[in-house]
């Protein structure tokens, strides 16, 4: 008996002598490790199969598969259920082979929020490129604030805080800061450590609109896998793993998620959150921050 195929004997049967037979098909070695692909889907043919019997259709309600590189080398099977079909904004599919929206275009010289270019280069400038210190920026704009009064005019930022308000309601960063704090209401011991009794301040943005920001940003938009998949080589079938969506854990979370009928069609988003500390010394007396970081686990790796 085979051990792949237990129901096949491995004693070949002798044939008769003078018959010219071509060798029977033999399977791919796969590794130990090899992960197959899954049941329900066949590898895409090639764009120039050779010549033989028609290809066996594949079944429409099984896995997608495409190649991924034009030496056609590998291919990637697709989750056939949480498949990002488009849609409205209303969640309204829409047939196969509609355009997207077109992005609204702006105007040459619209530099909203800001007034004119020079503002949001200062902004750039400053903030960005020089990471100025609040004390420095208040310097700077009470300085173009004492040069500009003799022209009866007023400076484009009137300090730091305007400043900051500014670029926060900037386009693809336009998430408010928001704040709440929390205190232990537990109960105390006899002993009671001082950090019970001090109350903290959470700043925080909305994660949900912060994903959807990087989901709209055009740059992004060739970085990003809306669907689970998996990465095979041609030549042997090995299962490959490179950027999250093509980890088994997120081909089990579709097959988990499309079990609920009203998320077929959708997209999955998963969001990773990673977690650090820091003291800040400047202005703050060696303060402790625990910053929480989120992005999207669609993006690419070298995004």
């Amino acid at each position: 008996m085979h051990s792949l195929h237990p129901d096949y004997d491995c004693v070949p049967t002798p044939e008769p002598p003078h018959q010219d037979l071509s060798p029977p098909p033999q399977p791919p070695l796969h590794p130990q490790n090899f992960s197959p692909p899954p049941p329900d889907f066949l590898p895409p043919q090639p764009s120039s199969p050779p010549l033989g019997p028609d290809p066996i259709q594949e079944d429409p309600d099984g896995a997608d598969a495409e190649f991924t590189d034009m030496s056609e080398c590998y291919y990637h099977t697709y989750h056939s259920m949480l498949n990002r079909r488009p849609c409205t904004a209303d969640s309204a599919f829409l047939p196969p082979g509609t355009p997207p929206t077109p992005t609204p275009l702006k105007a040459p010289d619209d530099w909203s929020p800001y007034h004119n270019r020079i503002e949001f280069e200062m902004a750039e400038f400053a903030f960005k490129k020089c990471h100025m210190s609040m004390k420095n920026l208040d310097f700077l704009c009470n300085l173009m604030a004492s040069l500009l009064a003799k022209h009866h005019n007023s400076p484009s930022f009137a300090d730091h805080k305007d400043l900051y308000s500014v670029i926060d309601v900037t386009q693809l960063g336009d998430v408010p800061w928001q704040c709440f704090s929390v205190k232990h209401t537990g109960e105390h011991p006899e002993v009671v450590p001082p950090w019970m009794d001090k109350e903290y301040d959470v700043w925080f943005r909305d994660p949900r609109v912060m994903a959807q920001n990087i989901l709209a940003n055009p740059t992004c938009k060739d970085e990003i896998d809306y669907v689970s998949f998996r990465e095979y080589d041609v030549s042997d079938d090995k299962h490959q793993w490179k950027d999250f969506m093509s980890v088994d854990w997120a081909w089990q979370q579709a097959d988990e998620i499309s079990n609920d009928l009203d998320t077929r069609g959708s997209a999955s988003v998963p969001i990773i959150l990673g977690s650090d500390k820091t003291t800040v010394s400047v202005g703050t007396g060696n303060n402790e921050y625990y910053p929480l970081y989120a992005s999207i686990s669609n993006v690419h790796n070298n995004v």
